[in-house]
């Protein structure tokens, strides 16, 4: 069910999702967002806000094609937390998980946005992600989802 606040001007929906994706040796791929995003320069997931009807894994999975130019499918997608602040947006984080390395072919380019959502984009692993530059949200989700993110690691990950 969409969460809506009302502003001035009209009612917007408060909903947004990410996906974190891994690869056969348990590497997160993630993003740097770009200067011209909101919180620039931190690394974290994929993802954005959602369109009109749209679910929110629709919407992660979306918002990772538009920002990486991935057009490939996932596997074992798994919905790991959700966030909700004081505002009420609710943001999706969910694990996915692709064999192979992908290549980010959205890095400096712009997106259907119209600004550079992505200025790098690497694979790390859990250790390396934890010190780095973060997005608050992404650091958040890491450290409160540990055990279910090594559980995910441990099942799809290093096993195939």
């Amino acid at each position: 069910m969409p969460i809506i606040y009302y502003t001035d001007k009209k009612i917007e929906r408060l909903m947004a999702a990410g996906i974190y994706l891994l690869n056969k040796g348990g590497k997160f791929l993630l993003q740097k967002r770009g200067s011209e995003t909101n919180a620039p320069n931190v690394w974290g997931c994929f993802g954005g806000k959602s369109d009109d009807q749209e679910t929110p894994q629709q919407t992660a999975i979306r918002e990772f094609k538009e920002e990486s130019g991935y057009e490939g499918k996932f596997s074992h997608l798994k919905l790991i937390h959700i966030n909700k602040n004081r505002d009420g947006f609710i943001f999706y984080s969910y694990l996915a998980y692709v064999p192979d390395d992908i290549e980010v072919t959205m890095v400096g380019k712009t997106t259907v946005d119209g600004v550079v959502e992505v200025d790098d984009a690497q694979y790390f692993t859990l250790d390396e992600l934890m010190k780095l530059d973060l997005h608050g949200g992404s650091r958040f989700t890491f450290k409160s989802k540990i055990n279910t993110i090594k559980k995910y690691i441990d099942e799809y990950c290093k096993n195939t």
